[in-house]
């Protein structure tokens, strides 16, 4: 059985989110009652290298251009 934090099981994503209601900043971050997706881009490590290094990669490019 997989856990939420298994490393088969974690993604993760970039993005921006509007968030409303309750909100709460902590140390990671931030928590919300509510919350609207605006863009989210999944990434794995060779993505974020080619991001490091200035190469621009078109998922990235269409995301940061707005």
């Amino acid at each position: 059985m997989q856990g939420r934090d298994d490393p088969q099981t974690v993604r993760r994503v970039l993005g921006r989110v509007l968030l409303w209601g309750r909100v709460v900043e902590h140390e990671l971050g931030w928590r919300a009652s509510h919350a609207l997706p605006l863009d989210l881009v999944p990434f794995d490590v060779e993505s974020l290298r080619r991001a490091a290094a200035g190469m621009p990669d078109g998922t990235y490019a269409a995301m940061w251009s707005s």
